[in-house]
């Protein structure tokens, strides 16, 4: 399913090279992929971990969020916009090289996804959840107009900004993103020992 994610998948305004290159990074470890059908298709799922993989290595890039995206993508955008702000992101880029950021992708998208899953099940937002898992277009819905808004986009709308409430609730009650990313890297680092076991850790703290 990665070999169908596009420019139009990204949340940032991004050059197709970067698309080829986390192709590539997908078949170089084949035998790693995030977990699909927490809170999105496999399609999107393959989409946030891109968008994950771009914050990594938005710094060096250079890259911005696309405007055109932050009304109809609030939900993706805050949880990244968090993520930026923990001393761990940084972190992230000091020990991992750019192909490893790849690898923390994967791992960031498992955990922030189960985070929404399980906050959604909490508040007993089924219906949002199900219309997440059956859309594999979620990635790809833009900033419409409010001339042409449709029910269907008005209803994700609206079902995002009611997340992003609960989310800012949650972050002040714990330190749920850093957990998220806490887990990323110890999980990161296992499988990147696995796969390369005679590699010096540079990153064994």
């Amino acid at each position: 399913m990665y070999r169908e994610l596009s420019v139009e998948h990204s949340l940032f305004m991004i050059d197709p090279i970067l698309v080829e290159e986390f192709q590539q990074y997908s078949q170089d470890y084949h035998d790693l992929q995030p977990a699909f059908n927490l809170t999105h298709s496999e399609v999107d799922t393959w989409a946030a971990a891109f968008n994950h993989w771009l914050l990594l290595i938005s710094q060096e890039e250079c890259l911005i969020i696309d405007h055109i995206k932050t009304f109809s993508h609030t939900v993706n955008i805050f949880c990244i916009q968090e993520i930026e702000k923990t001393e761990m992101y940084l972190m992230i880029l000091d020990r991992f090289t750019r192909k490893e950021r790849f690898v923390v992708a994967c791992f960031l998208t498992d955990y922030v996804h189960a985070w929404k899953r399980k906050i959604m099940e909490k508040h007993a937002y089924d219906e949002m959840l199900m219309r997440n898992l059956c859309t594999k277009t979620y990635y790809l819905v833009e900033n419409i107009e409010l001339s042409q808004m449709t029910p269907e986009l008005q209803i994700i709308l609206e079902n995002q900004a009611k997340l992003v409430k609960l989310l800012v609730k949650e972050i002040q009650e714990d330190c749920a993103i850093e957990c998220c990313i806490e887990k990323s890297i110890i999980q990161a680092k296992a499988f990147l020992r696995y796969r390369s076991p005679n590699k010096n850790d540079d990153f064994a703290t």
